[in-house]
């Protein structure tokens, strides 16, 4: 497994100077102790600089959060805030003995 480190904000701002003076990317990965691609996987992750390829993609999140909607309910009309696609307020599910 490999080794999961966090860099200190001096890391940061020493590769954040060194991206503006136009550094190579192997002389960041010497100062840091880690390989080129870690220290482009690193540069991406912070922001410092975007890299194209499928490599440097941030994972999307495992739960996103639901997007709602207020579009009146079919039966009483709250337009309360809901999820999408959600027809019936909660109150109105119930009544009609909904699962969905």
């Amino acid at each position: 497994m490999p080794r999961r480190s966090e860099y200190t904000s001096d890391d940061l701002d020493y590769l954040r100077k060194a991206v503006a003076s136009n550094v190579s990317y192997a002389a960041m990965a010497r100062k840091l102790g880690v390989c080129v691609d870690t220290c482009k996987r690193i540069l991406h992750k912070h922001g410092i600089v975007e890299f194209q390829g499928a490599k440097y993609v941030v994972a999307a999140p495992l739960h996103p959060t639901p997007t709602l909607w207020q579009r009146p309910c079919m039966r009483c009309g709250d337009t309360k805030p809901r999820a999408k696609w959600q027809y019936f307020c909660d109150g109105c599910r119930e009544k009609l003995g909904r699962d969905n």
